[in-house]
């Protein structure tokens, strides 16, 4: 049985590459890290992560990760990268789950994943079962929420011109030669931001969650409301606390609009969204529309069907993935 690997993030602004360099082993025998030492039968991820809580590149919240299930069998066999990255001068949190080398075995893309504003990841991680199809799946605190380190932001046109940088800093430290995007919320007009610009390393299709396309619709928002969720996953909580609300309430207060982008975008779209209500978009026949559940988040509230969907979508747009059918 295999194990699930940490990896050091680099600790130089040196190039991604070191990543591989600095893999370490953990032991889950006691809550030290030893050089050399092997790796016993997992009896549970829960004590595997909290044998890793002293190591400085992961942190004890860590200890309550993969919300969707306290312990899906697929946890004890991918490897993962979890720490503080130097990126565009700041240190930004990241998590990757994956292996570069079975990416490009299979021919599929990694899947960068955006939060709402002002949300770190964790909520978004039942989306990590999506590495079960050996792409890469990279989660980040963005715009200096979370484990981030701060960033000040005045205006929403700096939020929107930081987080699509953002987005592309990160690609292009991990050296991503392709992308697909997902998007949550606030997270899918970044996604749409991102794929409509000519960029270095192309977007294969874009995933919409409950997209949010236009601003000054809400006087008041919480990190709760835009999670939609009131299901006890142990993720709301660390997204909750590690929340800006300042960007969270720019975005949400400021005037913007990016509806026509979800239907001048270039690559293909999947749009999941709840049962009820309407789009505030017509949106052209290309553009896969899939109605999930009856919240702001159906990757939480229907967690197997939501990663279906997504994955099915993604798997069409693998050019690796189309060559073995």
């Amino acid at each position: 049985m295999g194990f699930l690997l940490p990896f050091s993030l680099p600790e130089s602004r040196g190039p991604s590459k070191t990543l591989k360099k600095r893999r370490r082993r953990c032991s889950i025998t006691s809550s030290q890290w030893s050089p050399g030492s092997e790796n016993p039968e997992s009896t549970s991820r829960r004590a595997l992560l909290a044998g890793l809580a002293s190591l400085p590149f992961v942190t004890p919240a860590g200890a309550e990760a993969f919300c969707g299930d306290a312990e899906p069998f697929w946890a004890h066999y991918i490897d993962w990268q979890e720490g503080l990255a130097p990126i565009g001068g700041r240190d930004v949190y990241l998590r990757v789950l994956g292996n570069q080398k079975q990416e490009k075995r299979v021919g599929v893309s990694p899947l960068i994943v955006l939060a709402d504003a002002g949300l770190p990841w964790n909520y978004l991680e039942t989306v990590s079962a999506l590495a079960e199809d050996n792409r890469r799946v990279v989660f980040f605190d963005a715009l200096g929420c979370g484990k981030s380190a701060p960033l000040r932001l005045d205006s929403i046109d700096e939020i929107f011109s930081a987080a699509s940088e953002e987005v592309l800093a990160v690609a292009q430290f991990l050296e991503l030669k392709t992308m697909h995007i997902f998007g949550h919320g606030f997270g899918a007009a970044v996604a749409l931001d991102v794929a409509s610009k000519q960029q270095s390393i192309p977007v294969r299709s874009v995933v919409l969650e409950s997209p949010t396309l236009q601003g000054g619709t809400e006087k008041e928002i919480s990190p709760s409301q835009l999670i939609g969720e009131t299901n006890s996953n142990v993720c709301i909580g660390p997204s909750i606390q590690g929340a800006r609300t300042d960007t969270m309430r720019k975005v949400y207060t400021s005037q913007w609009n990016k509806l026509s982008e979800v239907n001048e975008t270039a690559q293909p779209v999947l749009v999941v969204s709840k049962n009820s209500g309407t789009s505030p978009y017509q949106l052209k026949e290309s553009i896969q529309d899939v109605r999930i559940g009856t919240s702001r988040s159906p990757h939480l509230e229907r967690t197997t069907e939501f990663n279906e969907t997504v994955r099915g979508f993604l798997t069409k747009g693998d050019p690796g993935t189309k060559k073995k059918k």
